[in-house]
């Protein structure tokens, strides 16, 4: 899939000193930070997922605790 982004002159310059830094094409830099983030969000997403499981299952524990 193809698609077309528009940078400022001073967004296009940093993108391009960070794919060079990176031996990288811009395009395959942006990818990578893409994947990146992804990576990144689905990390916090079962992290959360985890714990309201945990609060889920201990429900009844905390109730009794926070009435003791």
């Amino acid at each position: 899939m193809s698609m077309t982004l528009r940078l400022s002159e001073a967004d296009d310059k940093m993108l391009t000193q960070l794919a060079s830094t990176a031996r990288l094409s811009k395009q395959q830099y942006l990818i990578r930070m893409i994947e990146a983030q992804w990576a990144e969000h689905e990390r916090k997403r079962a992290i959360t997922e985890g714990l309201d499981a945990i609060g889920a299952e201990r429900a009844e524990l905390f109730e009794r605790l926070r009435n003791a």
